[in-house]
């Protein structure tokens, strides 16, 4: 085979077409984040490949007794919530490993107690993230958890913004907004509310409450089926 077919094919191979090689499609995960306890910017890369859909934003909310100023050690983590620091530890290894499969991601987050994040224009509908962040160009994505008066935000693009929100109806309080209130804390859990809730263990009273969120790459390949890129840990944000 000439030189020139070789290197046609390993083209080929790395965009997906047949050289008798199984494919893989790569998204390019979110590498660039810029956080603390109140904020967050979430720089998004360009140069998508056309399998690309849209970004994903999981989320867990994690009850607790005690607060931390920062999470700049893995102690103080496990100091807010042990099962806050076991799913750490748990999706640690995911977001350091391109070598994950690229559809097994979602069904992880899924295992965990993880849901997708909402957003609304105005504390009532609540529309999915791809709703207004439907872009391969890149673009960075805003959060603020740090304003006590107003609940906490998603800005996307520069100068729009809107309120978070949890995942879906079964949450079993006033709002579905991302703030910390007696409701959230005396929420009752079980199979089917308020599942994306996490307490801790021997917690009384609960005082405050951390959201850590991830952000993937999703898209679909060629047979119509979910690939998702390497997680990035966005960061825990102390909800107001």
């Amino acid at each position: 085979m000439k030189k020139t077919s070789v290197f046609l094919c390993l083209i080929s191979f790395f965009l997906f077409s047949s050289c008798g090689l199984e494919t893989y499609v790569y998204l390019n995960p979110v590498e660039n984040i810029n956080s603390n306890i109140n904020y967050a910017e979430i720089y998004l890369p360009s140069g998508q490949p056309f399998q690309f859909r849209n970004y994903i934003i999981y989320y867990r909310i994690y009850l607790s007794n005690r607060s931390e100023p920062t999470f700049a050690t893995e102690q103080q983590i496990n100091n807010v919530n042990t099962t806050l620091f076991q799913d750490y530890k748990r999706l640690d290894s995911y977001t350091a490993n391109d070598n994950v499969s690229p559809t097994a991601i979602d069904t992880v987050f899924r295992n965990l107690g993880y849901y997708s994040l909402f957003i609304s224009p105005d504390q009532t509908r609540g529309d999915p993230l791809d709703s207004v962040l439907n872009v391969a160009a890149g673009g960075t994505i805003l959060l603020y958890f740090n304003d006590s008066q107003i609940p906490p935000l998603l800005e996307y693009p520069s100068g729009i913004r809107y309120y978070l929100f949890r995942a879906n109806n079964f949450i079993s309080q006033p709002t579905r907004l991302f703030t910390y209130s007696e409701d959230l804390a005396n929420s009752v859990i079980s199979n089917t509310v308020n599942t994306d809730l996490q307490v801790k263990t021997g917690a009384a009273p609960v005082e405050v409450a951390y959201v850590s969120m991830y952000i993937v790459a999703f898209g679909i390949d060629e047979n119509y089926s979910p690939l998702y890129s390497r997680p990035t840990h966005i960061g825990i944000f102390l909800l107001p």
